[in-house]
């Protein structure tokens, strides 16, 4: 030892030790429940070729990993400082080329139409000191690499929509700011299929009822129909030459939203009809029933019992009468009757007339019960040096009507009583009581009713 070296401290020794047992245990992978003497998937990597950035290549990776068939997903449960892999798959080269062909079809569905990707399988045997206690055959690990070389992303060149209808092709040019595919975006399944219910929600929200999603079509091209056509002249050949090369650098494709087997009775306008509620609708009693028929502003009223006041009604119902049919209006008075909580079922049923371009609507609301109560029952001890033990005891009780005044209001009632008993010299005494009476009534309205609130905003009110 030096003269003024500080003695070797036992303890860093120790710890430095540790360390490296935790950092060896932590890079140790323990196989569980193989077939012996068959070699089974032990790890799968991803390698991606190609200029992407960090995070664009971690998103990637992780896309193709989710792609892998279920026979080359390795999933190891993390234990402490080590990993367990429990009954692994056996490796079969043909689950591999599945994997490679749920791959590919990936790229495509995200623009990479010029991919290369192969694998690279290796059988790894295990070391000395990894060999099983007492086991006639040593686990043969298999490492599968994939190499994926996505190539160039396809940009959007062009985007058309060929509707064959004059207001549905209108409605969709006069609707491109809201597209969700633009030219120069890249090519991408998933923008195209939001594109795809886009339109269909437009259609709907303008009338047409009966219009679905399959009713459209998307068509993309990723070849340049002038740059196959031949020709003699050798300056046009250079052109064209020169063309493919730009395009084999940064390849593009054209797409066309159009119409895929136009169906007429698809392509009729509606409008609102009648309406017709049956606010306390039950299947068991009220089948066949047309008594008790009030009409409020165009909309009929019909109840087995008088539990509500018809004219709560046409604010809470968004389909006004002679109007376009609107998918979203309808969905907003369906919402509206469900965020009630006064009808425990809210059911609007949409019925076309036939050969007519008006649609009648029919809303069944089954009641939820009307009153419903709860109660608990609280103690708790308290030790205090000066006022010495004390115990507590509380009651609470409360009731809820759903259907307030007949008008779908809410009203909440809530009792409370509490006493404190304390104990000194042994006697016993009441510390305190206390008694609280609340009653709540929601309205789901403003009060009073004001046409200066935007309509928007008057689902969310309540007084």
């Amino acid at each position: 030892m030096l003269p003024g070296q500080p003695p070797t401290n036992n303890r860093q020794i120790k710890a430095v030790a540790a360390l490296l047992i935790i950092i060896a245990f932590g890079s140790c992978t323990i196989v569980k429940n193989y077939q012996p003497g068959k070699p089974f998937v032990f790890k799968t990597k991803i390698n991606l070729i190609g200029n992407f950035t960090n995070e664009e290549k971690k998103e990637l990776q992780s896309k193709l990993a989710e792609q892998l068939d279920d026979s080359m997903d390795v999933r190891a449960v993390d234990k402490l400082a080590w990993k367990v892999l429990k009954k692994p798959p056996v490796y079969d080269s043909a689950n591999a080329d599945k994997s490679i062909i749920f791959m590919r079809a990936l790229l495509k569905a995200y623009g990479y139409f010029n991919d290369s990707i192969y694998y690279k399988a290796s059988i790894k045997k295990p070391k000395p000191l990894q060999k099983v206690f007492r086991q006639k055959f040593y686990p043969l690990r298999t490492i599968v690499n994939f190499y994926v070389r996505p190539g160039k992303l396809v940009h959007l060149d062009t985007v058309s929509y060929n509707i064959m209808h004059p207001e549905l092709q209108h409605l969709a040019d006069s609707t491109q700011k809201d597209a969700f595919i633009k030219k120069g975006d890249p090519f991408s399944k998933n923008q195209i299929s939001s594109e795809l219910d886009r339109l269909t929600e437009l259609y709907r929200n303008n009338g047409y009822l009966r219009f679905s999603r399959d009713e459209l079509i998307g068509l993309w091209d990723t070849l340049d129909v002038s740059l196959l056509q031949p020709t003699l002249d050798p300056f046009e050949q250079l052109q064209i030459l020169q063309k493919l090369r730009e395009r084999r650098n940064n390849p593009t494709a054209s797409l066309e939203i159009r119409l895929k087997n136009p169906d007429s009775t698809r392509m009729v306008k509606y409008y609102v009809g009648n309406i017709t509620v049956y606010p306390d609708f039950d299947v068991t009693d009220t089948i066949g029933f047309s008594g008790n028929e009030v009409i409020m502003k165009n909309i009929r009223v019909i109840q087995h019992k008088k539990r509500y006041r018809p004219k709560i009604f046409p604010e809470n119902i968004f389909l006004p009468n002679g109007s376009i049919y609107s998918q979203r209006r309808y969905f907003r008075t369906l919402n509206r009757f469900n965020s009630l909580g006064t009808w425990r079922l809210v059911n609007i049923d949409q019925v076309p007339r036939k050969g007519q371009d008006t649609v009648d609507f029919i809303i069944r609301l089954t009641p939820a019960k009307k009153y419903s109560f709860n109660t608990n029952l609280e103690g708790s001890i308290n030790q205090s040096a000066i006022s010495g033990n004390l115990f507590g005891l509380g009651v609470n009780v409360g009731m809820q009507n759903r259907n307030f005044a007949r008008a779908a209001n809410l009203a909440n009632t809530n009792v409370r009583y509490g006493i404190e008993l304390g104990s000194a010299d042994g006697r016993q005494f009441i510390q305190s009581k206390q008694f609280s009476l609340s009653h709540n009534i929601y309205f789901p309205r403003f009060i009073p009713n004001t046409k200066w609130i935007p309509e928007r905003c008057r689902d969310n009110i309540r007084t």
